[in-house]
């Protein structure tokens, strides 16, 4: 009876656990998809499929000096066999729309701004292989190659004649793949290379005027535009040398061997930045130091203000040595001792014054207003005042300590032409009499039970 009782319960509890295991399960899916679609929207365009990380990762595994440059410093041309300047943009004469939404950003056409004469000033600067824009920002952010994420013709067209500065070249493109046979042997001057090469959607330039070292049904596909100064390379296509397109076919081997040529086994750069960071002069090389340079510091000025600052040091160290240390050492009888080395040191300040008499006088008086606070409390009363005040305190308790004070009130005591001893023994005498005061009006320097810490 337990058991089959025990029998639908369970049921029930598995048959309630399903649709939450099924809620739980759609919401981890759910996460996940969430999380892929955020991650592949952020990927950044250098490492997208449009993107160029990819061509230096493999220049570098076969030993070939490469590098992304994304700013930082000026370039000089012994520093840069060739530049690798991809375009992200199809309109070199005015700045993108921003999208509204997200199927605007997704077929966007620019997706790096750089004007035309940032782009201009790089091709002067530094030997440069300009690479033709061919994809919609959707390529980056879906990770897929669609005829629909295709640049418009025209589009790729304009900025082609933007960077010539002639009439607009006509845009070629062959659908589906292209087996290219790359061959330039028939041209003295170009790099022989050989192989097939594989693109997708290849596109080509027909009437650009540029000098071409590969062409496909006499259409450009590399070449060499401009003159003089203002001469460059250009790639129309740029899955030739993409992270899309380098696993195609042999266009990584060809790429390697491309770029090599064309840059004279020079560094190679790929510029992803859209200023200008290149100089026309040569830098200095880099200077090494010596000891010659440390030695400077040892030359006029420098060396009086060293001396200096060593007499400094020195002095600093023979006043906390000596001039600092305890005057007198402690003596072994205690109170008396620190007595008499109290005196002592008040006995050369007044020498060291030149006023005895007057400073002792001073000195006594202002004892005797801080002996009335003592006695009498912060509301005494000032001056001549407070010592009547404490006189009458004192009357009360000892008339010998009262006539005392009245000698110590004197202003005339100690005489002008006192000698030191005698000032010493009234200084003395009045360290005795204030010690009979507080003990006659029973005060103490020791803070009271309550006020001290201890207890």
């Amino acid at each position: 009876m337990t058991g089959r009782a025990s029998t639908p319960g369970t049921a029930g509890a598995g048959t309630s656990r399903a649709p939450l295991a099924i809620v739980l399960g759609g919401v981890v899916l759910a996460a996940l998809l969430a999380a892929w679609l955020g991650w592949s929207s952020g990927v950044r365009l250098d490492r997208s499929a449009a993107g160029f990380e990819g061509l230096v990762q493999w220049l570098r595994a076969n030993e070939t000096e490469a590098r992304m440059f994304r700013g930082g410093a000026a370039l000089t041309r012994e520093q840069v066999g060739l530049r690798v300047l991809p375009l992200h943009d199809v309109d070199l004469m005015r700045d993108a729309a921003t999208p509204e939404t997200k199927r605007d950003a997704l077929l966007a056409e620019t997706e790096r701004d750089v004007d035309a004469f940032t782009v201009e000033l790089k091709t002067a600067l530094l030997p440069t292989l300009v690479v033709l824009p061919k994809w919609r920002a959707g390529i980056r952010s879906l990770a897929v190659a669609h005829p629909d994420l295709l640049a418009s013709e025209d589009a790729v067209a304009r900025v082609a004649g933007q960077l010539l500065g002639e009439a607009r070249p006509a845009l070629v493109r062959r659908a589906g793949w292209s087996e290219i046979a790359w061959s330039a042997a028939r041209r003295p001057a170009a790099p022989d290379l050989r192989g097939d090469l594989r693109a997708y959607h290849l596109q080509t330039l027909r009437g650009s005027g540029c000098a071409p070292l590969l062409e496909v049904d006499d259409a450009l596909l590399l070449g060499r535009c401009g003159e003089g100064d203002r001469a460059f390379w250009l790639l129309t296509d740029p899955d030739l040398l993409n992270n899309h397109g380098l696993s195609n076919g042999e266009n990584a081997r060809l790429a390697l061997e491309a770029l090599e040529t064309l840059a004279e086994d020079g560094p190679i750069l790929v510029d992803a930045t859209d200023r200008v960071w290149a100089s026309r002069g040569r830098s200095a090389p880099p200077r090494e130091r010596t000891w010659a340079d440390l030695a400077r510091f040892l030359e006029p000025p420098f060396t009086i203000l060293l001396t200096a600052f060593g007499l400094l040091s020195a002095l600093a160290v023979w006043r906390a040595w000596v001039r600092d240390r305890a005057p007198i050492p402690p003596e072994a009888d205690g109170v008396a001792g620190a007595r008499r080395a109290a005196i002592d040191a008040k006995a050369r300040l007044l020498r060291l014054s030149g006023h005895d008499a007057e400073l002792t006088r001073a000195y006594v008086a202002d004892r005797l207003q801080a002996l009335a606070a003592e006695a009498l409390g912060p509301h005494r009363a000032h001056g001549a005042a407070g010592v009547a005040q404490l006189r009458r305190a004192l009357g009360r308790r000892s008339s010998a300590l009262a006539l005392e004070l009245d000698e110590f009130a004197r202003p005339d005591l100690p005489a002008r032409d006192a000698p030191p001893s005698q000032l010493l023994a009234h200084l003395d005498r009045f360290d005795r009499f204030a010690e009979r005061v507080r003990d006659a009006l029973a005060l103490s320097l020791s803070p009271t039970p309550s006020q001290d810490p201890d207890r």
